[in-house]
């Protein structure tokens, strides 16, 4: 499949409809609609698995098909942009949110455009795989074991009394800052094995998104749930987050001398506190915002899905109205035929609204299409 997509006989639609495809799954901008809304709607367990792990097949089904090696300027350009632009925009949207769990999936959106990003422009310049697979495999096992702690730390926080509520915090705001890379966490590790493959730009770019991410990591902190007074923690959710935070922040040190080559201890700590200048901004910015009252507006989840959604139903409302409209007209001036004839169209349009009757419909479409490529 890569070598066909690398052909130049290849369909030019082929390889857009696969990143579309994949992208999809793993969030990306525009099409990252449906992850705010599941996230929010899901149990904390399924959530943290769903960020943690699920999100990221999409990545996986863009490195196994990917022609990577081989130049596709125009489709990596545009991958790249619509990824950098949800690296930031979807950490904004974030700040908007009511509740930690809708902030933890746009910051989900948000780490997954870094990614896709990056894959973009190793896409379009043809970089080789062996330069960009190992950096990407420590950022993307960084963040989902850091995110599912997060989103377990969603369901321990109403279960914490003041005491523990302290302590949940404090590896909170670790893993948060983790995620935006500062500097001696795991996080700054794995985002500087990631900017050499990214080039010029997107090293600049995931710099600049520590400061995107910080304060959509605040903004979690600041809406969890409240916790009520005297209560611990359930022991076993206590251990899998506890299991999840050490092992987002020890593994990538763990695992960076064989996939880097190099010492973790190699990097250069000047330059990874110089390159923190954003978390230092971000802090300004969340001191300036508590010290003058300053509230950001509220957003609902789903961003893009909300008006698609009511323009839709707007649509919906006003066809049956002609529909109803037509069907008295036709019961007036022929009462008997076309009175038959709409009553049999509801009855199909009742039939095809089921979910089983519409499976079948698409599975006898896709068995057309497969039958009419195949003849």
């Amino acid at each position: 499949m890569r070598a066909a997509l690398a052909l130049p006989s290849t369909h030019p639609a082929a390889l857009g409809l696969l990143i579309a495809g994949f992208g999809i799954k793993a969030g990306l901008m525009p099409l990252h609609v449906w992850l705010p809304v599941a996230h929010p709607a899901a149990p904390v367990p399924a959530s943290a698995v769903l960020s943690g792990a699920i999100v990221k097949a999409g990545i996986f089904g863009l490195v196994a098909f990917l022609p990577l090696g081989t130049p596709a300027l125009g489709a990596g350009t545009v991958l790249m942009i619509l990824a950098f632009t949800g690296l930031f925009l979807a950490a904004l949207l974030a700040l908007g949110q009511a509740g930690a769990k809708s902030v933890l999936a746009y910051s989900t959106v948000s780490q997954m455009g870094l990614v896709m990003g990056v894959l973009g422009y190793a896409l379009a310049q043809g970089s080789a795989p062996a330069t960009l697979l190992p950096a990407l495999a420590l950022f993307t096992l960084h963040h989902g074991l850091a995110k599912g702690a997060l989103f377990l730390g969603v369901g321990l926080a109403p279960t914490c009394g003041r005491a523990w509520r302290w302590g949940l915090m404090a590896v909170l705001a670790v893993l948060g800052l983790s995620l935006a890379g500062g500097p001696l966490l795991a996080g700054a590790l794995v985002k500087s094995a990631l900017k050499d493959p990214a080039g010029a730009l997107g090293a600049t770019l995931i710099g600049l998104s520590a400061l995107t991410t910080a304060l959509a990591m605040a903004r979690y902190l600041a809406v969890l749930p409240r916790s009520k007074p005297r209560r611990r923690p359930p022991v076993l959710m206590a251990l899998a987050f506890l299991a999840l935070a050490g092992a987002a922040l020890w593994l990538p040190w763990l695992l960076y001398a064989d996939l880097a080559d190099k010492s973790p201890l190699a990097t250069d700590l000047r330059a990874q506190i110089t390159d923190a200048w954003p978390l230092g901004l971000a802090v300004l910015l969340i001191a300036g915002a508590a010290a003058v009252g300053l509230k950001p507006p509220a957003l609902p989840e789903g961003d893009a899905l909300g008006p698609v959604q009511r323009r839709a139903a707007a649509l919906t409302v006003a066809a049956r109205a002609a529909m109803r409209a037509g069907s008295r007209s036709l019961r007036r001036s022929r009462p008997k035929p076309q009175t038959v004839i709409a009553e049999d169209l509801d009855r199909v349009e009742d039939i095809f609204r089921e979910g089983a009757a519409a499976a079948i419909l698409l599975l006898a479409v896709t068995g057309a299409i497969l039958a009419s490529v195949l003849i």
